[in-house]
């Protein structure tokens, strides 16, 4: 088990040792960022909790996280930083033959703005995840062409130990931008369940290119299921 650097008032004192020099040094449990070589992280059933800021953010490199546990992954602290994600994942490794593999993964709580985010992760693969996590969006995803979103839940589970998805007032679950037009490669979304207790949109996307929607189930919302600002191509 893995455990970030967080601000609760560990001794009771109102002063600023030693939680805050434990968050000063940072709370993220895993960080990886490539120099230019090759880079890769790998984590298979681990079980991370309480990660003051994103549990793991990887830069530039290639990621695999298969069976995780993460609860509570990001939450504002005294001092009113606010965490952006529970896994924050920017750009790929050139050298790797695939994008980020997210599987299978039970990400429960936190209060960061998404659960997962993805940008310029080419060749994605998100699938057989529980995201109950996020107070804007379960995924955000962004300029990730010829990715995979597939067999997911968003805001729901039946799993009794997932405390956070009857609390979730998410504006969306599935928020796709900055897709490139002149990509080839598309974005496809199919086989996720999206049913949450708060929701405005199940799948919003803004960015423009190719993007497939097949055999998602998404519960009632006050504005449309999948919406689609920006023009897309037929």
């Amino acid at each position: 088990q893995l455990r970030g650097p967080n601000c609760q008032d560990i001794d009771g004192f109102e002063d600023p040792l030693p939680e805050e020099i434990q968050y000063i040094q940072g709370g993220t449990a895993l960080y990886i960022q490539s120099n230019g070589a090759p880079s890769l992280l790998q984590w298979s059933g681990g079980t991370f909790a309480d990660s003051a800021n994103s549990a793991v953010t990887a830069i530039d490199s290639q990621v695999e996280l298969l069976g995780n546990s993460f609860a509570n992954s990001g939450f504002l602290d005294e001092n009113g930083f606010f965490p952006s994600s529970a896994i924050w994942i920017s750009g790929n490794d050139p050298f790797a033959g695939s994008g980020p593999r997210v599987r299978d993964n039970i990400i429960d709580g936190g209060e960061g703005s998404w659960g997962l985010y993805l940008t310029d992760a080419a060749d994605a693969a998100i699938t057989g995840n529980t995201l109950c996590v996020g107070s804007s969006a379960g995924l955000y995803m962004r300029d990730s062409g010829g990715s995979l979103i597939e067999d997911n839940l968003f805001g729901t589970t039946e799993d009794p130990e997932v405390a956070a998805c009857d609390t979730l007032d998410w504006q969306r679950a599935i928020y796709i931008s900055g897709s490139d037009p002149a990509s080839p490669q598309g974005v496809e979304i199919s086989g996720n369940t999206i049913d949450s207790p708060m929701l405005d949109y199940g799948i919003y996307i803004t960015g423009m290119g190719e993007h497939l929607l097949a055999d998602n189930s998404i519960a009632a919302t006050p504005h449309p299921a999948v919406s689609a600002p920006t023009p897309l191509p037929h």
